[in-house]
């Protein structure tokens, strides 16, 4: 209910909420102001959240939520506005959730944060790759007590501390957390508790001599997705991977860079 509130203006929300249900869809799944882009990414959007917490424990916060929604249906809305040929509009939907290769001579480092709301326990992972998709670094990190944009923030932090060990001065930095880069991109308050964190990512990429910020579908981030929740069967603090676990291997056919010399 509160998303809706706040994802619907005021001058909406009676008829919203006091429609007949078939007429209530068709007339949201058919407006003409791109609320039918925003109105169905919504409805998805808020089931899978629900079966995270009812499945998995995982609660996702509402600013959270309406970020992601926000962001998932302007990038629907904007290639739906793009002159595309129709043979060429399942080619691109796929392309939305398919993880992509950086520019030659860049690597990419996707992270994801993880929040077990039954324990107020969060991780993170992240995947270093480069442009043939051949697995580089990885990272998994049991953080203990603290929330989901935290454990969001901190996954970059760490990617950013590893690219600076290993000299990946052209970096790519995907998440699939819209506040996340929001923060990094446009800074918050001093006051907010996020604050010396984002403060903490802007040091560090400034140690590198190129960086870039993406944000990227849940669904292109699933390896990413499965090192963080390693990060709760891991000790406390960072464990890190020369090579992909087997796991990551076999389940998302991740090409495994060979050892050299």
């Amino acid at each position: 209910m509160s998303i809706w509130k706040i994802l619907i203006p005021p001058n909406g929300r009676s008829s919203f909420f006091n429609t007949e249900l078939n007429e209530w869809l068709l007339q949201s799944l058919t407006a003409n102001n791109n609320w039918n882009w925003l109105f169905g990414v919504a409805m998805l959007s808020i089931w899978y959240f629900r079966n995270k917490l009812v499945f998995n424990g995982e609660a996702v916060h509402v600013t959270t939520a309406i970020n992601q929604i926000r962001a998932r249906s302007e990038e629907f809305f904007i290639i739906s506005r793009s002159k595309l040929k129709p043979h060429n509009t399942q080619a691109v939907g796929e392309s939305l959730i398919r993880w992509s290769r950086p520019e030659e001579g860049c690597v990419k480092v996707n992270v994801d944060g993880s929040w077990f709301g039954h324990t107020n326990n969060a991780a993170c992972g992240g995947v270093f790759r480069d442009s043939d998709g051949r697995f580089l670094k990885g990272f998994s990190c049991n953080l203990g007590n603290c929330s989901i944009m935290h454990a969001e923030l901190w996954a970059v932090i760490h990617g950013l501390n590893i690219a600076t060990t290993n000299g990946y001065q052209y970096l790519v930095v995907e998440s699939d957390s819209a506040e996340a880069i929001n923060f990094i991109n446009r800074g918050c308050y001093p006051t907010h508790p996020c604050a010396p964190l984002v403060q903490d990512i802007r040091v560090l990429a400034a140690r590198i001599h190129k960086v870039a910020w993406l944000h990227s579908l849940h669904e292109a981030n699933s390896v990413t997705d499965l090192l963080a929740k390693k990060g709760y069967e891991l000790p406390m603090g960072l464990h890190l991977f020369d090579q992909a676990p087997l796991l990551l291997a076999m389940r998302y056919f991740v090409t495994v860079s060979r050892p050299s010399g």
